[in-house]
């Protein structure tokens, strides 16, 4: 397959709470070689974490394929019909070996909880970030890792315009839905917004504001507007409203994901320029 001179970056914040030393690293590890079904025939697992020395970072690739299931009916594309017991009696696969393999890489910072993911190879294959989301919130639940670990939220990271594209409607509502975050991660207001959710042993906060008849908009205040910064980054903020053409229209922040394409150059693909993009997230 060609390769291209790029590839595609986006990133999940990953959040444990609690979140003792070392239960990144950990979640990883247990993680590993954990076999789970992403979408349709596609399988998908992650790689033992290797750490990267004198760095809190870990590395590990992403791999994906579809298994071979022996219930399952074969084509002979010259009859155009099913295959037959003997056009399938010299077919010997072994069990280990599946079909449409694809590998993308990954990089965490222990320290931030960030996680970065191609979501395009430098073979132009693609693992959505909205897949990814999924697949590594399925894998960190505790119905995998079990009830040993803590319970961990993974979001999409969102550009960082996607609440000013919400803003930008004329509002009729606004969903705010906030994963309780790790509180080194928060300015002082932001911190005061955890507080609240931990004293009430609250693990999610979710909020929907309806613009009133007669008013041309909502007009969030400032508490609203940092309840949305925290959920930006630790869940999702929706908004619904006209834009500048009258259309009404639909936006969240997990549909605008940060993105960055890194170009591989003459050199090709390097771990370190890879993780250069761990800071951007």
């Amino acid at each position: 397959m060609p390769q291209q001179n790029r590839i595609v970056i986006a990133g999940l914040n990953v959040a444990a709470s609690p979140h003792p030393e070392g239960i990144y690293q950990r979640m990883l590890a247990a993680a590993a070689d954990v076999e789970l079904e992403i979408w349709g025939p596609v399988y998908g697992k992650i790689t033992k974490p290797r750490k990267r020395p004198n760095e809190d970072i870990l590395v590990g690739r992403v791999l994906t394929w579809t298994p071979i299931k022996e219930d399952t009916k074969w084509l002979n594309r010259a009859k155009e019909d099913v295959a037959s017991d003997e056009d399938l009696a010299d077919l010997n696969i072994p069990d280990e070996v599946e079909p449409n393999y694809r590998s993308f890489r990954y990089g965490f910072d222990i320290t931030r909880h960030r996680l970065i993911v191609e979501i395009e190879n430098e073979f132009g294959e693609k693992f959505g970030i909205t897949r990814a989301e999924k697949f590594f919130r399925k894998l960190f639940s505790r119905e995998i890792l079990g009830f040993d670990f803590p319970e961990v939220s993974v979001t999409v990271i969102p550009r960082e315009d996607a609440l000013d594209k919400i803003y930008l409607l004329r509002l009729t509502k606004l969903e705010i839905h906030i994963e309780r975050p790790n509180p080194e991660d928060l300015l002082d207001d932001e911190a005061r917004i955890l507080e609240r959710l931990a004293t009430q042993n609250a693990k999610s906060y979710h909020q929907i504001l309806t613009k009133a008849a007669g008013e041309v908009s909502l007009e969030p205040d400032e508490t609203t507007k940092t309840l949305a910064r925290v959920a930006s980054k630790n869940g999702y903020v929706r908004g619904r409203g006209r834009d500048s053409e009258t259309e009404t229209v639909d936006i969240s922040t997990k549909s605008h994901p940060k993105i960055e394409v890194l170009d591989l150059g003459d050199a090709g693909f390097s771990i370190s320029k890879f993780l250069s993009k761990l800071g951007v997230f």
